[in-house]
């Protein structure tokens, strides 16, 4: 596990972002997590997140020249 964070996207939407190296691959795998009532195909959705990794690769120290990156979007449901 590289890290993980709580990350604003808009003044309402918060997700929580980790990253993970595969360490065979040499690849980052991103994933972001959402809230259920959030539309992930609100048209606003995909830069928000772009503009999150962004700053989580800069906190992190992560490169993106050469690296191969995933990037997985999972809706948390309720726990129930």
């Amino acid at each position: 596990m590289i890290g993980a964070r709580r990350v604003e996207l808009s003044a309402t939407r918060t997700a929580v972002i980790d990253a993970r190296r595969r360490p065979r691959a040499g690849e980052i795998l991103w994933t972001v997590r959402l809230r259920e009532d959030v539309a992930p195909d609100a048209p606003e959705l995909s830069s928000q997140i772009d503009n999150a990794l962004d700053r989580l690769r800069d906190e992190f120290g992560l490169n993106r020249k050469g690296v191969r990156e995933e990037i997985d979007v999972v809706i948390d449901e309720p726990s129930r």
